[in-house]
């Protein structure tokens, strides 16, 4: 899973964005340039909102190559407790204040395998939903037409 945080100038965290990124049949990463998918999430309620897409085929893909699951509707288990993980780890890199956390879930709960302050922001937006102005609402307090 991918999910991107920015820290407001109060030190808060919020979640810009979120994407589950899975390797396919044939692929051993998930990367979406590699073979992987990327689905978005809707980070209020950890469910997948729409067909995946890689930087292969640019196709929609509904069902999951490799598994044949269908994707859309799919509920991130552990939701709760990815969000609340993801957000104490945030805060504790202030000098850091945006973010894209890698994190797996587990049976009892979720593993943050990093933080990636050069992340793509490919996946995030894969629900097509523009982010800058959020990220500029965050992190500088403004909208993106304010100078």
């Amino acid at each position: 899973m991918r999910i991107a945080t920015a820290l407001d100038r109060d030190g808060h965290a919020h979640i810009i964005g979120a994407c589950l990124r899975c390797g396919a049949r044939g692929s051993f990463v998930d990367n979406t340039h590699s073979g992987g998918v990327a689905y978005p999430i809707n980070t209020e309620h950890g469910i997948v909102i729409a067909p995946g897409k890689n930087r292969s085929t640019f196709e929609d893909l509904i069902i999951h190559p490799g598994s044949d699951v269908v994707m859309p509707g799919f509920r991130i288990p552990n939701w709760g407790i990815l969000i609340d993980t993801v957000k104490k780890a945030a805060v504790k890199i202030p000098e850091l204040p945006y973010l894209g956390w890698d994190i797996a879930v587990t049976e009892d709960g979720v593993e943050i395998i990093e933080g990636n302050w050069a992340h793509s922001v490919v996946g995030i937006q894969s629900d097509q939903i523009g982010k800058r102005q959020l990220v500029d609402q965050v992190l500088f307090g403004k909208s993106s037409s304010e100078k």
